[in-house]
């Protein structure tokens, strides 16, 4: 883990397990407690393969469902904002996701964590086969990279560029309070 600015970034790797129980795990949640957001209100949690991906492959698919069995509640719980995976060579961006349905305020702030896939750096792009999945908000297949600007405590800039145009293909603004969990919980309850 690591602390830059008014972030804290967990890495996971998703070729270990990952399950309640195993070291990774107890990891992530003691990373997790004992993060100060007044300090670092930002919550990065990164793995090498996406939770969230609307792209379909029988063994990587099973994959992020364990992943989701086995940590999305950890995630909701402490407030992650946003999941940075790969894996697939290309890049999608989900909303604000939990349990696979869309976390929002009315205003469009994230009741949940946002998942980035980035994964469309160097090398041959997949196959351009996803899936309509009610939480996939933009996906591209071309080589670019991600970027990312946090303005401030509550507002954070996210931005996919494409290399050949040199143009920002997706834009999106995260504003968030960083308490989000508790309000979701209330809304909706835990496990709805």
């Amino acid at each position: 883990s690591h602390s830059r600015g008014l972030v804290h970034m967990v890495w996971l790797s998703t070729e270990h397990d990952f399950y309640p129980g195993s070291e990774q795990h107890t990891f992530l949640v003691a990373e997790l407690e004992s993060v100060n957001r007044t300090l670092t209100p930002w919550v990065f949690v990164l793995g090498h393969r996406p939770m969230y991906t609307s792209r379909y492959s029988t063994a990587n698919y099973l994959v992020q469902t364990h992943q989701r069995e086995a940590y999305e509640d950890v995630l909701q719980k402490y407030g992650v904002d946003v999941f940075w995976g790969g894996h697939y060579h290309s890049y999608e961006r989900t909303c604000a996701v939990y349990q696979e349905k869309c976390r929002e305020t009315k205003a469009g702030n994230p009741l949940a964590t946002v998942h980035i896939m980035v994964g469309m750096a160097g090398a041959g792009h997949d196959q351009p086969d996803w899936q309509h999945e009610s939480w996939a908000v933009s996906h591209y297949i071309d080589y670019g990279y991600n970027r990312v600007l946090v303005a401030n405590a509550t507002h954070l800039l996210t931005e996919y560029v494409e290399n050949e145009k040199d143009e920002v293909q997706d834009s999106a603004w995260i504003v968030s309070d960083h308490r989000w969990q508790d309000t979701a919980e209330q809304q909706w309850g835990r496990g709805q």
